[in-house]
């Protein structure tokens, strides 16, 4: 039977009447009896709209890195990306083939350079003919050895398109689970077929470009290396948006004289590694055989000069003088025949090929006096004489 205390007013108004309420005992008010803690608990945030934080590490957590992860040592790293730049014919993607077939040979480069070896995909985009001499060369003359995992692609790619890139991805795997052998390195040749439809200076496209290089190499390991050229204006270094080159991790310049045999490859960036000497190498010719006309068909192998002729050599290649770069290009500014305001040539020079207005002064005035350019006063419409430049002694100059 509930006692008074525990009975609830209404129960016992209805039992026992109004005289039992007025004389019923006064209670102290206590808290509901219950399992639940006294003080009210926040809910836990849905890990869906928890706010995210950036991974950190402390200082003191933080021990010197001595593990090498060098591809070619003192030059390449794996999971890097970088640019080998260069004019037509100099001979760029001979030279990468070159390192190329270090790697997948497990030898040290130009015989002295420590090598990560591994396999390689040399993707081809320009000249499928020629490319494969170049492979026969390689291995007719002992460069490249039987077995050696070097894989070629020659169908069409484009960085610029997901599906394309998600296949070189699932192409590196499965290259990696046949032969058991990691792939180091990935050559796309060149960057401007490999961005079909895209614009080398747009920023946009160039990012893209840059970002799915970046994915590639961040999945695969691989070091990937984009053959590239020039822009209108060498001495600004490689063509395209100035993204591709503050993205790269080594930037390589090839360069070689015409007339020359001899051909230097150039580090002109590297954002972990000291720059190395420039590396001279010169082409050699390989005869592979006679054709259906009975005529000789070649191919070249690269053929590495002694680091001993670079301090003789680098200064005709790598070290030329500035103004002997821009010569033809100025040349081209002016007409064979007629004349150009002096003025308005060395804006031209300025705002075209990218030089200060001294430096655009000073070689108007060396072209003028080894004669390659002339001066002349011609009346303007003030009937004042300006000073014009031309290509040839103007009758009455």
């Amino acid at each position: 039977m509930s006692t008074v205390m525990d009975m609830d007013l209404r129960d016992l108004y209805r039992l026992k009447g109004a005289e039992a309420i007025r004389n019923a005992p006064v209670r102290e008010w206590q808290p509901l009896r219950s399992n639940v803690l006294a003080s009210p608990i926040t809910p836990a945030t849905p890990p869906s709209i928890r706010k995210k934080i950036i991974p950190y590490r402390h200082c003191d957590d933080i021990v010197p890195s001595l593990q090498s992860n060098a591809l070619v040592s003192k030059f390449l790293i794996h999971g890097d990306v970088s640019v080998v730049y260069g004019a037509s014919n100099v001979g760029k993607s001979f030279w990468a083939l070159d390192l190329a077939a270090s790697i997948v040979n497990g030898a040290p480069y130009r015989g002295k350079a420590r090598v990560d070896g591994g396999a390689v995909i040399y993707i081809s985009l320009e000249g499928k003919l020629s490319f494969d001499n170049r492979i026969s060369a390689l291995k007719k003359t002992g460069r490249l050895n039987p077995g050696a995992p070097l894989h070629i692609v020659n169908s069409t790619f484009n960085l610029l398109a997901v599906e394309d890139c998600d296949a070189l991805v699932e192409t590196v795997k499965e290259i990696t689970s046949a032969i058991a052998t990691p792939v180091r390195m990935i050559v796309i040749d060149t960057l401007a077929r490999a961005m079909a439809g895209g614009d080398e200076n747009s920023s946009a496209d160039m990012t893209s470009a840059v970002r799915a290089v970046d994915e590639i190499k961040n999945i695969t390991g691989a070091h990937v290396m984009l053959i590239h050229h020039p822009g209108k204006n060498e001495a600004k270094g490689a063509r395209g948006h100035s993204s591709l080159r503050a993205a790269i991790d080594t930037e390589i310049e090839i360069v070689r004289r015409e007339g020359d045999s001899l051909a230097c490859a150039i580090v002109t960036k590297q954002r972990d590694l000291p720059a190395i000497q420039p590396m001279l190498f010169r082409l050699e010719s390989v005869h592979l055989g006679t054709d259906n006309y009975g005529e000789d068909v070649t191919s070249c192998v690269v053929h590495h000069d002694s680091d001993s002729t670079i301090s003789t050599i680098v200064k005709v290649h790598a070290g030329q003088p500035k103004n002997e770069q821009f010569r033809e290009q100025v040349l081209a500014l002016v007409a064979e025949t007629g004349t150009i305001q002096k003025a308005q040539l060395e804006d031209k020079i300025r705002l075209e090929l990218g030089m200060t207005v001294r430096a655009a002064k000073s070689l108007i005035r060396e072209m003028l006096s080894t004669g390659v350019f002339f001066e002349c006063r011609v009346p303007s419409a003030a009937g004042q004489k300006q000073i014009h430049i031309t290509r040839s002694v103007q009758p009455g100059a």
